[in-house]
């Protein structure tokens, strides 16, 4: 535990108290950093780049506690990976986590995750509420998936009995 008092030392006194407050959670999972991800958005695939973090988790922590009071928590945890103290989130609903290293402020995903839906609406929608920067790049139009129209051809009633 010193070592974690000693990550937790160079925090600002508000960050401390309440990161300090967290369950701990062992981690063992290779990490990806997320420079910048895709997402659709009015028929466009946009790119968002992570630019720049914030001083501190101030931000994060009220929008924390908002959505507690809207009654859609997100689950958080603190966490060591490969010697590093981080943060763990996730979203009531989705499975995947969302890690973030305390010292330098970036953003990790699980090397096997893949940024995508949901999870992406999640993962931006928190680092503009965390007070990270972010830029948007208009990479091309979307290409969704749309299945087939089909017609029943026939109907056939088949009598058992």
């Amino acid at each position: 535990m010193k070592k974690l008092e000693r990550a937790l030392a160079v925090l600002p006194i508000f960050d401390y108290e309440w990161i300090r407050k967290l369950t701990f959670v062992p981690s063992h999972v290779e990490l990806k950093e997320v420079r910048s991800f895709y997402q659709h958005s009015k028929g466009r695939l946009v790119q968002i780049i992570i630019k720049d973090t914030p001083a501190n988790f101030s931000k994060l922590k009220d929008w924390l506690d908002y959505r507690q009071q809207i009654n859609k928590p997100v689950v958080v945890y603190l966490t060591k990976v490969e010697d590093v103290f981080m943060l763990k989130l996730r979203a009531e609903d989705l499975e995947d986590y969302i890690y973030i290293e305390l010292a330098t402020k970036k953003v990790y995903v699980a090397k096997d995750t893949v940024i995508r839906g949901q999870f992406a609406s999640f993962l931006r929608y928190m680092l503009y509420y965390a007070g990270y920067s972010l830029s948007y790049k208009t990479a091309g139009k979307a290409k969704s998936f749309k299945p087939a129209k089909t017609k029943q051809a026939t109907l056939e009633v088949i009598a058992h009995g």
